[in-house]
This record gives structure tokens, C-alpha cells and sequence, in this order.
């Protein structure tokens, strides 16, 4: 179907969606990078955040000393 010289069939509107889609996707230097570094640090960080206290009771040592802890805070 050609309307003004144009082809405006399904078909094609589809393939040019997708050629669109495709140059979006595609990495051009424009995008934001996250430095491997930082990420790793920052996923550290918070893991070592949610799981300090079991880290810390894995240890003969952390254990006595949560121990501790806890006969304080319930005396």
C-alpha cells in the first residue's frame, strides 16, 4: 500500500521500529558506564551491611563477644 510515495504496509512499519530499536540499543560511547571497580565496592559494601552480624558470629571470637552483647541488652 503506497500512500504519498510512502510504503506504510505492516511490514514495513514493523522493520522500521525494529531498525530504530536496534540503533538505540547499540552501544555508541554515549551511554553511562559504571566503573567495574566501584560496582564491586558498592555491592561489597551493602552485602557486607546485611550480613555483618553473621559474619562477625561466624567467628570464635565475634561469638563470644555477640554473646556478650546480648546478655547487655536483655539484663
Amino acid at each position: 500500500m503506497t500512500l504519498n510515495g510512502r510504503d506504510n504496509s505492516i511490514i514495513s512499519q514493523a522493520e522500521r521500529v525494529a531498525r530504530a530499536y536496534q540503533g538505540i540499543s547499540q552501544d555508541n560511547g554515549e551511554g553511562v558506564t559504571i566503573p567495574g571497580g566501584l560496582f564491586w565496592f558498592v555491592l561489597g559494601f551493602a552485602g557486607g551491611m546485611l550480613l555483618r552480624e553473621a559474619v562477625i558470629e561466624a567467628g570464635r571470637g565475634g561469638a563470644a563477644r555477640l554473646g556478650e552483647l546480648a546478655r547487655r541488652r536483655f539484663e
